[in-house]
């Protein structure tokens, strides 16, 4: 499963002969953004234009993916940077991006040069490490992730990028600031003048700034900006995520004393046996020993539980406290597991524990990574392919399950997992009991 949602496309011909698809003029060197979707792209990035012809009503043109930061400060780095510009350029560049979403919300975004961030931003050229390779100077420029699968954005090394408009090459302070929206978890607006319009344009002065349209959804994710505290913080509280309207999740486990979790965001759930809502939602920080979200969880068959966020990891004992000496760094304490990853079990069949990252899954051994690993996510299944999993868990000595997106599928499988070739079944209806309504069952 692709996490791009953006890729700019400066092909003037390609565009021209796509015009009676999209019925788009081209008007102020604005160049559609997607011209035609790429291949291994997953979910429908697409634009639903109003006719030109059509009444003038007030009409939501804006979308949003649904995922979001659980967060009002933002943190990001630069991993690597460009070759056309030079690293303090680059820094001062998208500070300039940031600020542009910081003006209409309460969030802030810090630049923390190293360890673990939120939005982790390089430049890079052709293959890259994360299935979205770039083709070169003069198409794709960038591409960004929504939330749920990480943040990063990455720009096309292979460009000649200006601080500005004025400047000779593409302009990086338009692009990232178009990019940072798909990275809060916005996609693409059917206003022309909004920022994430699908289009690299010009703008006027020597400032972008956000459309209502672009606020709106900044509004619909987290929530309208209100009274500022010397704080720089709304006295507002997070809102609470609806479970039932987006049920994509960040891990899920099932505790030494039988408890099962489920976290999203900086929230979790205590979820029934059969399904329903026990407990709900609470904040982590205010109930286990590490804060924000987490990227993974799991129980092992001493009933210890491992809890894994970035670069480190918690072991908890049954009353749910951190063991003496964690967190720990993943690099040091779990022999050849990658940091940052997506999903975590002990699978039933073997006892062993799996962890899953990107279109990988890794099975981990004392001795170090086994012969054959880490192995294609696709081997696991014919029927269902996925490019990443978002959580996974290990339900009873028999039945171990995957989640992605809104679905979860059963783990079958003897020397290596399979899933089971079964349809889809939804996490809100199975696991929180979600009704017609959407209201979580308690």
């Amino acid at each position: 499963m692709s996490r791009t949602t953006s890729i700019l496309r400066i092909s003037t011909f390609l565009f021209s002969l796509l015009l009676p698809v999209y019925s788009l003029p081209i008007t102020d060197n604005r160049i559609p953004e997607i011209a035609q979707e790429p291949i291994e792209i997953t979910y429908q990035d697409y634009i639903e234009r109003i006719p030109s012809t059509a009444p003038r009503i007030r009409v939501k043109r804006y979308s949003i993916e649904g995922s979001y930061w659980g967060v009002r400060e933002i943190s990001w780095k630069v991993a690597r940077s460009s070759r056309s510009l030079g690293e303090a350029e680059v820094r001062r560049v998208l500070r300039r991006a940031f600020k542009v979403w910081e003006e209409h919300s309460e969030l802030r975004f810090v630049y923390k040069p190293h360890g673990a961030v939120h939005i982790e931003i390089l430049f890079a050229d052709g293959d890259h490490g994360d299935g979205e390779a770039f083709d070169g100077r003069g198409k794709i420029l960038a591409h960004a992730y929504f939330p749920r699968f990480g943040g990063d954005v990455h720009f096309d090394d292979a460009e000649t990028w200006s601080p500005d408009k004025y400047g000779v090459g593409i302009d990086l302070y338009a692009v990232a600031v178009h990019e940072i929206g798909h990275s809060l978890g916005l996609k693409h607006s059917s206003e022309r003048q909004a920022i994430m319009a699908p289009f690299y344009q010009t703008y006027k002065g020597d400032a972008l700034h956000l459309h209502k349209d672009d606020i709106d959804a900044l509004d619909k994710l987290y929530g309208p900006s209100g009274a500022v505290t010397g704080l720089g913080f709304s006295e507002n509280k997070n809102r609470l995520p609806d479970i039932c309207s987006y049920p994509n999740l960040d891990a899920m486990t099932r505790t030494g004393n039988g408890s099962i979790y489920a976290f999203q965001g900086e929230f979790f759930w205590k979820l029934k046996e059969g399904g329903g809502v026990l407990d709900g939602p609470l904040r982590i920080d205010q109930h286990w020993p590490f804060e924000g979200h987490i990227d993974a969880a799991l129980t092992d068959t001493e009933g210890d539980t491992y809890v894994f966020k970035g670069s480190k990891y918690w072991l908890l004992g049954h009353d749910g406290k951190a063991r003496y000496g964690y967190p720990r760094l993943i690099s040091q304490g779990l022999v050849d597991t990658p940091d940052n990853i997506d999903a975590a079990l002990v699978w039933h069949a073997d006892d062993r524990p799996y962890f899953f990252k990107k279109n990988k899954y890794w099975r981990y051994s004392l001795k170090g990574m086994p012969r054959g690993f880490p192995r294609s996510l696709k081997s696991l299944s014919r029927m269902h392919v996925f490019d990443r999993i978002d959580a996974s868990l290990r339900y009873s000595d028999e039945i171990s399950y995957v989640f992605v997106g809104p679905n979860y599928y059963r783990l079958g499988g003897k020397r290596f997992p399979r899933i089971l070739p079964s349809k889809s079944k939804s996490i809100a209806k199975d696991w929180f009991g979600c009704t017609d309504g959407n209201t979580p069952e308690h």
